[in-house]
């Protein structure tokens, strides 16, 4: 029914895209697929060139032509939402308008892709037909016209995407943590944290909410009408004991709300960039931690980790956030640190500060080059920058993917000596 209503809403109206890329491009077609006419603007006029859609060479245009604007979650409307007359219409409530089957969905401020993907292969394990999606790859929007091969989608969903929803309410959300990220763009933690609710903000007393004791009084003077639970992070899980125990914890609380048994034997593939093993190299372990874009996340990337010294790469833009504070942590480590990208002087002078042992480079490659003239046998090399990508990558994906190319050219380099 719900799905009828936003066809009759959107046939033969004109839908404006602002943002072509994964989320843009999946939004398109969908509308297109609905019988809407698609124009778009981004702000690269390069994106515009190869967009097959009717383009708008400025946000005006697209407010004077548009009925609908469908923004990607790396736009921030708020200054346009009361200059435009037409309807916003979000990602996440388009979504849900036209998918029928279960909806599982994921944020927090780490951990939540790590979550999204060990949920989505337990389910996977126990029997389930379900895809991840969201902030964690895949469109969402290009799932629609596959639901009826599932029988649930586990989506992951970040602050961004969340904060202009009116409707969403999956069935289960899961809040796994909040630590201050992209104050850049919300301002204070308080408007984050809003944005954050807004997972449960639309939910009834049928759909559940997962989350962790340390948001009660943040989520409490909400009032939600969810049926609420919690999990104390704190806590041990039954299975796996050790290794990101409160991911585990979260899982296992998770199946449980779905009625599903922890499947036997469960074997969860790493995910790429996250922790992810490169090589060991004359007793050395380099490992990509690229996915780590906070100091909330990079601080639990060491801690998850074994050795008598660790080399960390550390880089990247703050996104608003204050990094003395992990430095400082640091400092009571046996850890080296090589700063790097936009910020590392800043950076640099933290670690002098604290009298963290720290060098300081321009790009990741003279960060990466200066550490290997330096490591040890059973040293780890991580590359976990605590910042996110963009004064020199164009995602934390590209990032990592250069990282292990430097340590794959440096291995048979030392294999031909």
């Amino acid at each position: 029914f719900r799905g009828i209503l936003i066809f009759m809403k959107l046939k033969n109206k004109t839908i404006g895209i602002w943002g072509y890329g994964r989320v843009g491009t999946a939004a398109a077609t969908l509308c297109t697929d609905l019988g809407a006419h698609v124009i778009v603007y981004d702000a690269s006029p390069e994106v515009l060139k190869t967009c097959p859609y009717a383009g708008t060479q400025s946000i005006d245009q697209l407010f004077a032509h548009a009925d609908y604007i469908i923004p990607s979650p790396g736009v921030d409307i708020t200054q346009y939402k009361d200059t435009y007359s037409g309807i916003w219409l979000s990602e996440l409530d388009l979504f849900q308008s036209l998918f029928h089957k279960k909806i599982i969905a994921i944020t927090g401020s780490i951990g939540k892709t790590s979550v999204t993907h060990m949920l989505t292969q337990a389910l996977k394990a126990a029997g389930w037909r379900v895809h991840a999606a969201g902030n964690i790859g895949t469109p969402m929007l290009s799932m629609i016209a596959q639901q009826d091969a599932l029988d649930a989608i586990v989506l992951e969903v970040s602050s961004f995407q969340l904060e202009h929803t009116q409707s969403f309410a999956p069935d289960l959300a899961l809040w796994t943590n909040l630590y201050p990220n992209h104050l850049d763009r919300h301002k204070t933690v308080e408007l984050y944290c809003a944005a954050k609710y807004q997972i449960i903000a639309h939910q009834t007393a049928t759909q559940q909410a997962l989350i962790s004791t340390d948001l009660y009084n943040q989520i409490i003077r909400y009032q939600p009408k969810s049926s609420l639970h919690f999990f104390n992070p704190t806590q041990k899980p039954i299975h796996h004991p050790s290794g990101f125990a409160a991911n585990w914890l979260i899982i296992e609380k998770a199946l449980e709300l779905l009625h599903v048994p922890f499947p036997e034997a469960l074997i969860v593939e790493p995910l790429e960039h996250r922790l992810e093993h490169i090589t060991t190299i004359n007793g050395a372990t380099f490992i990509n931690d690229s996915k780590s874009t906070t100091p909330a996340s990079t601080l639990a990337a060491v801690n998850a980790l074994q050795a008598p010294h660790i080399t960390l790469l550390l880089g990247g833009l703050s996104k608003g956030i204050d990094r003395t504070p992990l430095i400082e942590t640091l400092a009571t480590k046996n850890i080296t640190v090589h700063c790097f990208g936009k910020e590392a002087v800043s950076l640099f002078d933290a670690c002098k500060r604290y009298n963290v042992p720290a060098t300081c480079h321009k790009t990741l490659e003279s960060a990466v080059q200066h550490s290997l003239s330096s490591i040890c046998p059973q040293d780890i090399v991580l590359l976990s920058p605590a910042g996110s990508s963009f004064d020199e990558f164009t995602n934390y994906e590209q990032r990592g993917t250069f990282f292990k190319s430097l340590i794959t050219c440096y291995k048979k380099q030392i294999d031909c000596d």
